[in-house]
């Protein structure tokens, strides 16, 4: 045997040495499977350059991707702020996601999902109060991502998340007096963070539209009667609240989307199943709301692709709002 080489043999990956009509090259040290990396004299250079080369390739994209999610808040102007080659880098990885085993079934619809329900809350509400005359306020998780893509339709200072879970328990027939005094002052403190203080309701002569997921309707009614109530904003004619699913019955999307995407998108909402891309976290007291208030930080890469994906298409798609059945101020 030639020292650098070794003639006529291969070692293939099922720890064999075989045949081979070309010789191949002594070359060292390579990673195995594990990325371990090893000491292999049946290695061919060639196979040996491919395999590095590849490797090294999904290290610098697994770098590239961290390093534009890291500091990425899913922003308009962050978005806009993305230079061409990025926004190419991050729609094709979101396409590569698609085949992989991070893919979720329920994001199969995510897209025309968002789309849908964003569009038919701006076409009812833009009818109901006039364009740019409201504000959004979503509570919880459900609608998280759904109120997320709307801002970016209407602008994000007119859609507000109040991260808060099962909003029923809240109510004044549960609700001890003494824990809700001692709570109340963390949502206060929340709502003057985020524009809605009681002055910024008062003087800013917009409507604000209180929406959730409902099941039975007690959560949102719930929360509607402690904003309203004196220790919160006080009673206020320009305060509503209403339902996902009465909003949708108020517009025709027959025109824009079929009757399939319709339901998967109240059939995803039914399961919970966008809690999975909520944009805040799970709270279940007031206490906690201002550590709830983002997810971005803990959210695994394939929700933040989804995210992106969700607002990419905000910016490069755009369809026809749904047509206004009826006038919504006769049910919030």
């Amino acid at each position: 045997m030639q020292i650098g080489s070794i003639n006529s043999y291969s070692y293939n990956s099922q720890y064999q040495i075989n045949k081979t009509e070309k010789p191949v090259s002594f070359c060292g040290f390579v990673p195995n499977r594990q990325g371990i990396l090893t000491f292999n004299p049946f290695f061919s250079v060639e196979n040996a350059c491919c395999r590095q080369k590849s490797i090294l390739n999904t290290i610098l994209n697994e770098l590239k991707l961290a390093k534009i999610l890291s500091f990425f808040n899913f922003t308009t102007d962050a978005y806009k702020k993305l230079s061409e080659k990025d926004l190419e880098f991050l729609r094709a990885r979101y396409e590569s996601m698609k085949q992989s085993k991070s893919w979720n079934y329920y994001f199969n619809s995510a897209e025309t999902s968002h789309e849908l329900a964003s569009s038919g809350m701006e076409a009812l509400f833009n009818h109901a109060y006039g364009k740019g005359n409201y504000v959004i306020i979503t509570i919880g998780r459900s609608l998280s991502s759904v109120g997320k893509v709307l801002g970016y339709k209407i602008g994000e200072e007119n859609v507000i998340n109040i991260p808060i879970s099962k909003a029923s328990r809240f109510n004044d027939i549960f609700y001890p007096k003494e824990s809700a005094d001692k709570e109340l002052k963390y949502l206060i403190k929340y709502l003057e963070t985020v524009g809605l203080s009681k002055e910024d309701i008062e003087k800013s002569g917009k409507h604000y539209i209180l929406t959730d997921y409902c099941h039975t309707g007690v959560s949102l009614e719930t929360m509607k009667n402690l904003f309203t109530s004196d220790k919160v904003w006080g009673k206020r004619d320009n305060v509503h609240s209403i339902g996902i699913k009465d909003i949708l019955d108020a517009v025709d999307t027959e025109h824009i989307y079929n009757s399939a995407e319709k339901n998967d998108l109240m059939n995803n909402l039914d399961r919970c199943e966008y809690k999975t891309l909520s944009f805040v976290l799970q709270c279940h007291n007031f206490a906690d709301i201002s550590r709830a208030k983002t997810n971005i930080f803990f959210a695994p890469e394939a929700v933040k692709l989804m995210w992106f994906k969700l607002l990419d298409n905000s910016q490069t798609v755009h369809k026809p709002l749904p047509k206004v059945l009826y006038n919504p101020i006769d049910k919030i």
